[in-house]
C-alpha cells in the first residue's frame, strides 16, 4: 500500500531516503548521495542469505543486520523517531508513519560520512559482500552535508511521515466505504428480489380472495336471502333470527374482503405525482356525504386554496376516509362540525426533522373521540376502538389512510379525547 501512496509525490521526500512497510519490506526510495544508494541495495542484496531473516508480528523483517531495516523496526515499534548509528559511518534516522492508532511503516534517511580508512572499507566490503573497489568509488564521490540541512531533511522527512500516514488513514477508510456499499447494494438487490417475490404472492392471494371466497360468500348470502323469502313462513322467529344473522355475517366477512383489496391496492398502486388542491377534493368529498344522508346537520369548516403535490387518486382516498371518519363519529352530535385545515408552523412537531421540509394539515371533528391510550391502535389494520352497534365499520379506514400518507413519504397522527372530538394529522413534503 505504502508503494503506491508514496510514488505519487516521492520528489518530495528528497535527499537519501527511502520507505519501509509495516513488515519490514521495502517500498521505494530516492537518494540523493550514491554512497547511501549503494549501501541500501547492498543491505538488501545480502537480506537474500537464508541466514539473515527474522520474523515479526506475522509479516517479516528482512536482513536484520541491516541499518535500514533495524532503524525501521526501532521506529515502528516504539512509535516514535529513531536515530541509529551504522556501519560505514552512516547513521539512519527513521520516523514512523502512522494511520490512526496503527504503524504502518517508516522513512528512512541516511546521513553521515562514510570511512576513508582502507582498512575499514575492506571489512565493510566484506561484510555487505560487494566489490571493494565499488564500494571505493561511491564512498570517494560522497558529499557531506552541514548539520542544519540534516536537521531540515529531518523535518521534511518528519512531515512526509504525518501526510503519508493521513493518505493511508483515508485511503483505508475510502475502501471501507466502498466495501460497505457493496455490502448495501447486495442487500438491497437481495431485499428487492424478496419484496418482488414477496409481492407476487400478495397479488396471488388478493386474486384467490377476490375470485375464490367471494364465490361462496355470495352463495350464502343469496340463499339466506331466498330462504327468508321464499320459506320464511315454515320457520319460527328464532329460525329467521338465524338466517338473519348468517346473512350479516357473510354481508360482513364480504365487505372485509373487499376492504382488504383495497388497503392491498392503496399499497402496490404506482404514485403518478402531480399538483393536487385538496381544497377542492374536501369540498367534492363534503357534498358527496350531505348526499349521503341529507337530513343531518353538520357544519362543515374547509380552508381554500390548500394545495400539495402528489397522486390525486390516492390522496382522495385518504381524504375521503378521513372526512367519512368525521362524518360517522358525529353521528350522535348535536351540532356537529368538521373542519379541514393547514396546521400552523409553529405546532409542537416542528421540532422533528422532517417539518422543515413538509407542510401539516388536519382533519378535526367534535363527535365521539377516543381515549389518547389507545392512540397507538388507530392505524392498525382491522383496530377498532369502537363496537359495530356503537359505529359500524371494519377498521381498515385509518390503516389505508396512513398507506397513502406514508407512500407520499409524509407522517400521520392523531390527538383527541373521549367525548370531546379527535384531530387528525398528516404532513405531506412541500
Amino acid at each position: 500500500m505504502l508503494k503506491d501512496i508514496v510514488n505519487d509525490f516521492l520528489s518530495l521526500l528528497g535527499t537519501s531516503s527511502a520507505v519501509y512497510e509495516k513488515n519490514g519490506d521495502y517500498a521505494c526510495g530516492i537518494f540523493a548521495s550514491s554512497w547511501c544508494q549503494f549501501m541500501d541495495l547492498a543491505s538488501r542484496q545480502l537480506c537474500h542469505t537464508a541466514d539473515n531473516r527474522e520474523a515479526l508480528d506475522g509479516g517479516r523483517w528482512l536482513c536484520h543486520e541491516s541499518c535500514w531495516t533495524k532503524a525501521s523496526k526501532v521506529a515502528i515499534e516504539s512509535g516514535r523517531p529513531a536515530d541509529i548509528e551504522c556501519a560505514g559511518g552512516l547513521r539512519l534516522y527513521a520516523v514512523p508513519i502512522r494511520a490512526g492508532e496503527e504503524m504502518v511503516g517508516s522513512i528512512n534517511f541516511g546521513y553521515g560520512n562514510p570511512p576513508s580508512d582502507p582498512e575499514k572499507l575492506r571489512e565493510l566490503a566484506q561484510q555487505y559482500q560487494v566489490s571493494e573497489a565499488e564500494l571505493r568509488r561511491h564512498a570517494g564521490a560522497y558529499e557531506s552535508r552541514p548539520p542544519f540541512i540534516i536537521e531540515l531533511a529531518k523535518e521534511r522527512i518528519a512531515a512526509s511521515a504525518r501526510l503519508i500516514g493521513e493518505i493511508v488513514g483515508r485511503r483505508r477508510a475510502r475502501t471501507e466505504l466502498e466495501r460497505l456499499n457493496a455490502e448495501l447494494e447486495l442487500r438491497v438487490n437481495q431485499r428487492t428480489a424478496e419484496l418482488v417475490v414477496a409481492n407476487k404472492e400478495l397479488e396471488a392471494f388478493a386474486y384467490s380472495v377476490s375470485h375464490d371466497l367471494r364465490a361462496p360468500l355470495r352463495a350464502m348470502e343469496g340463499f339466506s336471502q331466498a330462504l327468508i323469502e321464499d320459506y320464511a313462513g315454515q320457520l319460527d322467529e328464532t329460525g329467521r333470527d338465524y338466517l338473519r344473522r348468517v346473512q350479516a355475517g357473510a354481508s360482513r366477512m364480504a365487505q372485509l374482503i373487499e376492504d382488504l383489496l383495497h388497503l392491498s391496492r392503496v399499497t402496490r398502486a404506482e404514485l403518478q405525482r402531480e399538483p393536487v388542491d385538496l381544497s377542492a377534493l374536501a369540498r367534492s368529498i363534503a357534498a358527496g356525504l350531505r348526499q349521503s344522508a341529507p337530513n343531518r346537520q353538520v357544519e362543515f369548516l374547509l380552508a381554500e386554496d390548500l394545495q400539495a403535490e402528489g397522486d390525486g387518486r390516492l390522496l382522495r382516498v385518504a381524504l375521503t376516509n378521513l372526512l367519512g371518519n368525521a362524518w360517522k363519529f358525529t353521528g350522535k352530535t348535536a351540532a356537529a362540525k368538521i373542519e379541514f385545515g393547514l396546521a400552523p408552523e409553529t405546532g409542537p412537531n416542528q421540532a422533528q426533522p422532517w417539518a422543515a421540509r413538509q407542510r401539516v394539515f388536519f382533519v378535526r371533528d367534535n363527535g365521539a373521540g377516543f381515549d389518547m391510550k389507545y392512540a397507538d391502535k388507530l392505524f392498525g389494520a382491522f383496530q377498532r376502538l369502537h363496537t359495530e352497534a356503537e359505529f359500524p365499520g371494519t377498521g381498515i379506514g385509518l390503516a389505508i389512510v396512513q398507506r397513502v400518507i406514508h407512500r407520499h413519504g409524509g407522517q400521520v397522527w392523531a390527538e383527541g379525547a373521549v367525548g370531546r372530538g379527535a384531530t387528525f394529522y398528516f404532513s405531506l413534503p412541500k
